[in-house]
Parts: C-alpha cells; sequence; structure tokens
C-alpha cells in the first residue's frame, strides 16, 4: 500500500496536466510508495484519451462539471495512502517534492497534523508591471507565506495547494465543501472546520512547487468578484467567522457604491486590460488595480447577498 496519495483535480488543461505528472514521476522516493489520482471534473478536451495512456495513474473522470471540491473528495475516498497531498494540474513539483512531505509528517507526528509548503511563480513566468503590484503588494492570487509568525502553528488562512493531511482525519471530520463550486476558498474553508476540530498546520519552507497558471489583470479581476461570492457563501455555514452586517448600506451610500462600480467597470477595467496587454508601467496604474480590485469584490458580496435574500 502506499504511503502517500497525491490527489489532482482537472479541467481542460490536459497539456499542463501532462507537465504535472511528468514531474510527480520523476521523484526521490520509490514509485511504491505513492500513488497519483486525477479527478476530471468533466473535461471537454482529450483529457481522456491522454490519460488512457497513463496506466500508472489511477484516472476518474466525473459525470458532470462540479467543481473541484467534488473532484478532490472523489480522490480522498478513493485514495490508498495514510496521506493525502493536494497539488493543482497547473503545478509542477521538485524531485524531491514527496520525499519532503514525508519527512515533515515523520518530524510532526499525529494525524491532526497538516503539512504546508511554499507555491511561488513559476521562475520564467512572464510578469506585466501591473501583475508585479499584485505580487508585491500582497494581492497576489498566491498566498505570501513571508508573514507566518509560527512555521510549527500557521494560520488556518494560509491553508493552500502543496498541502498534505492525513486521510483518515479528512473522513472522520469533513471533506471539502461540494456547495463552493469555484476554484477559490474552497481550500481555506476546509482548514477553517478542520482548524476547529483540532488541525495544526506545519509549514516547511523549503518544500517548494512552481504555479504555471497564467497571470492577468483579467484573472485578477474574475478571482475578485469570486472571492466576494465565496466570503457570502461561507458566512451562510459560518456566520461567527465573517461579519457581513456591513453590507447594509443607506442609500448615500448605496449611490457611492454605484459610481465606484461605473467607474471601476466602464471606465478603469478598460483602461487596466489594455495597459496589461501593452505592459505600461506606472504608479498610478498599480492603484487602479488595488482600487478595481476591492471594488470587484465588494460587488461579488454585494450580488451574492441579494441573490440569496441576504440584504435588499
Amino acid at each position: 500500500m502506499p504511503e502517500l496519495s497525491v490527489i489532482i483535480p482537472t479541467y481542460n488543461r490536459s497539456a499542463m496536466l501532462l507537465k504535472c505528472l511528468d514531474a510527480l514521476h520523476d521523484q526521490t522516493i520509490a514509485r511504491a510508495r505513492y500513488e497519483i489520482l486525477v479527478i476530471d471534473d468533466c473535461s471537454p478536451d482529450d483529457t481522456p484519451r491522454r490519460m488512457s495512456q497513463r496506466p500508472s495513474v489511477r484516472f476518474f473522470r466525473q459525470a458532470r462539471n462540479a467543481g473541484p471540491s467534488a473532484a478532490r473528495n472523489v480522490g480522498i475516498r478513493e485514495a490508498q495512502g495514510d496521506w493525502l497531498l493536494f497539488l493543482d494540474d497547473d503545478i509542477l513539483v521538485a524531485p524531491n517534492t514527496l520525499e519532503q512531505h514525508l519527512a515533515a509528517h515523520a518530524e510532526q507526528p499525529g494525524e491532526n497534523v497538516a503539512v504546508l509548503g511554499v507555491t511561488r511563480v513559476a521562475p520564467g513566468t512572464p510578469v506585466t508591471p501591473l501583475m508585479h503590484y499584485l505580487l508585491t503588494s500582497g494581492k497576489s492570487p498566491l498566498i505570501d507565506s513571508s508573514g507566518i509568525p509560527d512555521p510549527n502553528n500557521v494560520p488556518f488562512g494560509y491553508f493552500q495547494t502543496n498541502a498534505s493531511v492525513a486521510r483518515t482525519f479528512l473522513l472522520e471530520h469533513g471533506l471539502f465543501d461540494e456547495d463552493l463550486r469555484f476554484a477559490y476558498g474552497e481550500d481555506t474553508e476546509l482548514a477553517y472546520r478542520l482548524h476547529r476540530v483540532g488541525m495544526r498546520i506545519v509549514f516547511r519552507p523549503e518544500i517548494v512547487v512552481d504555479h504555471y497558471g497564467i497571470l492577468s489583470y483579467q484573472y485578477a479581476r474574475r478571482r475578485a468578484h469570486t472571492a466576494g461570492k465565496v466570503a457570502i457563501l461561507t458566512h451562510r455555514k459560518h456566520p461567527e467567522w465573517q461579519d457581513i452586517r456591513f453590507l447594509r448600506y443607506g442609500p448615500k451610500s448605496r449611490l457611492a457604491i454605484m459610481g465606484k462600480r461605473f467607474l471601476a467597470e466602464q471606465i478603469l477595467d478598460p483602461l487596466l486590460l489594455t495597459a496589461d496587454a501593452r505592459q505600461w508601467d506606472h504608479p498610478a496604474l498599480g492603484r487602479a488595480c488595488g482600487f478595481c480590485l476591492q471594488v470587484h469584490q465588494l460587488g461579488g458580496m454585494l450580488d451574492t447577498a441579494r441573490a440569496e435574500r441576504m440584504i435588499t
């Protein structure tokens, strides 16, 4: 039986997935010590055909597109390893990544212990001036682990891809919430629940993997709006976690928000999309980017709160 199960949800990125798998096959531990599970979330591309040529990978295909949480839960239930390592299909691991995760668990024993590594922007990834602003201002889609106060007792909000945890602990205390269908916030919500029942996260900065996802203003804008949606959905489940009473604005505030959304969506967004594509560099663009992302996140919260009838 394998010691470690690597769980990878995938959707419509077969070429990147194969690179991810190639890196996983080139590890410093024996292949018998780990297994790889790929869960295809009903991709329309050639992922099933390509995976049929990888018999060493355990492949599962969702009957319908249900989101990464549902895909990961399939992997958790089907896994045979004692430890589960969660990766994304646009992640390339180092040759010793799996060995490092197992070593960290041996150093910090206990099924309630999760091991977290670093997910960095892959070397050589084109980064526009606007995206450089995001990466250096704390607004990056990748969590900045440099501010972790205690590496042996990490706040649950840092939990993300490149984390490993005991399968028995998840099966006993809860899997990913499949109501959160987005590729955002589902790992934090899981960590919040597991933290409440005793999960302890240890951070090992030497466990570094490379993220090859596209960094662009368009992606950041979409992610900010999704962050707002997820905030409302998680509030429904955990009202003690997030207070949304501030969304019950008065008439003047609502009018001001409408003005900010118009400015962001109709004027600044087109400018920032062009600036990102043409790699314009100016401090004012960074400030505009930060403003717009805040507005888009607030907009996601307001739109979802109204749809959920939580505000009028």
